[in-house]
């Protein structure tokens, strides 16, 4: 998973472990019209060749469908144009945007779950690797 955060009209996208973007996420963003489907997107023969262009030049896979409670369609950054260039110029730019914006990093070291104390019920959260002067 990418150490950075997608965000597209107000939408998270999320990204699968090679760091492809959920499809079905911009398709929310987009306002999520049956006339916008990823299907769609993907059944085009214009999509289709510029998935054969990424295929020869990538040694990574453009287009992962996953199935399942967190599946999806995952696409490589020039598909996510593609897609957002598909829909609209307004969204184009809002996607283009959302790329060019900073983007939060994840937190530097891993965090414990809250614990909660049986006197106080109260929660704390605690980091497993915080060294002084950090």
């Amino acid at each position: 998973m990418s150490n950075t955060q997608l965000t597209v009209a107000d939408i998270a996208v999320r990204q699968d472990s090679e760091g492809r973007f959920n499809l079905n996420d911009l398709h929310k963003a987009a306002g999520g019209e049956r006339r916008f489907d990823t299907r769609e997107f993907l059944d085009r023969e214009q999509t289709k060749e510029l998935v054969a262009e990424l295929e020869s030049q990538m040694t990574e896979i453009p287009v992962n469908k996953k199935r399942g409670r967190y599946g999806g369609t995952f696409v490589v950054k020039e598909l996510v144009y593609a897609y957002a260039m598909w829909i609209s110029p307004a969204f184009n730019l809002k996607v283009i945007r959302a790329f060019d914006q900073p983007r939060p990093k994840a937190w530097p070291w891993p965090i414990t779950p809250p614990t909660t104390s049986s006197t106080t019920r109260s929660t704390t959260w605690r980091s497993s690797s915080i060294r002084p002067g950090s």
